[in-house]
């Protein structure tokens, strides 16, 4: 048996385990490999509505490496603005996608797996993107 996540809460961890304990009389292992990511980094820069996605192309074209297996994710607050960001970046020539919740299951998948095989540089995303 084989429980992974990457964002549980000790309490979530703590229910999980007794109901495996408690319903199934299985004893889990727990691995914690901590929060620590040296391979990510993340920033908050100050902009302005009329200067924001000129913002977002100076920090893609000052951090992305052209090339390699790097990829960036630009955070938004709503799911049309993760398709106005990713229509900006295509149009400036990135490699680009949006995510949010509203996409069906296979085109959530299909951009996932082309972000993590680098054919997919840059999503624009809301936090949709981070949840299981």
């Amino acid at each position: 048996m084989l429980c992974l996540t990457a964002t549980a809460k000790p309490e979530v961890v703590r229910d999980v385990t007794e109901h495996f304990r408690q319903r199934l009389a299985i004893e889990l292992d727990l691995f914690d490999g901590g929060a620590t990511r040296t391979n990510l980094t993340f920033s908050v820069r100050e902009t302005g509505r009329e200067r924001k996605s000129d913002d977002i192309l100076t920090a893609i074209r000052d951090h992305l490496p052209p090339e390699g297996k790097s990829g960036a994710v630009v955070y938004c607050a709503t799911r049309k603005e993760t398709e106005r960001v990713a229509a900006f970046l295509k149009g400036q020539g990135y490699a680009a996608a949006h995510f949010h919740a509203g996409l069906n299951a296979d085109d959530k998948h299909q951009v996932q797996e082309a972000f993590r095989t680098s054919s997919l540089r840059v999503i624009a995303a809301t936090n949709a993107f981070g949840m299981g």
